[in-house]
């Protein structure tokens, strides 16, 4: 049994020498690349983007950048490019290059659910993603006054955030009032 143990050590001593030798030797033939470079990553999401040329012009890309931004920061409640992202199911990074015109969104499923999610017309997004071809792509999302009077107003970030913020609760609160109004209406039918 001693002997085992001995000639175990020895073995691994062995295999201790051989892997010094082999690091000085990959040391010594300079540095090596960070990741293998014959196998490519799959992402884990299922969204397909394109890329096109930059610098479309109004009928391309920039109009769904400018268009993307613009809605997402006019939502009530504002939503991150991180939260929207976790909510379309994507990369934060994707929503960074879509407003930053690198590319944009290949599926019209994406566009919708980004549409209903900021709060914008289905076909409007659409067409400003190059996805509709029988409307012309819109410069800018079709919002509200409310949301209008909030983003032309000469305030800074933080208060435009806090009164699109306060528009939201207050459309939430008056949301719940006509439910209840209705409510009160129906058990008065019966």
């Amino acid at each position: 049994m001693q002997r085992k143990r001995s000639m175990g050590n020895r073995a691994d001593e062995r295999q201790s020498r051989r892997e010094k030798w082999e690091m000085r030797d990959r040391n010594r033939q300079g540095p090596q690349p960070t990741r293998p470079g014959g196998k490519r990553k799959s992402l884990p999401y299922r969204v397909r983007v394109r890329n096109t040329q930059a610098g479309q012009g109004a009928a391309g890309q920039n109009t769904w950048a400018a268009y993307a931004k613009q809605a997402r920061e006019a939502a009530t409640p504002p939503i991150s490019q991180s939260e929207l992202a976790r909510r379309l199911g994507t990369d934060r990074t994707t929503v960074w290059r879509w407003e930053k015109a690198k590319q944009k969104p290949e599926s019209a499923d994406i566009v919708v659910r980004f549409a209903d999610l900021v709060g914008v017309p289905r076909d409007e997004a659409l067409a400003a993603a190059g996805l509709h071809p029988d409307i012309a792509p819109p410069p800018a999302p079709t919002l509200d006054d409310e949301v209008e009077l909030i983003l032309s107003a000469d305030i800074d970030e933080d208060t435009r955030r806090a009164a699109l913020e306060q528009l939201h609760r207050m459309r939430l609160r008056d949301k719940e009032r006509r439910m209840e109004d209705i409510r009160f209406f129906l058990r008065g039918r019966r």
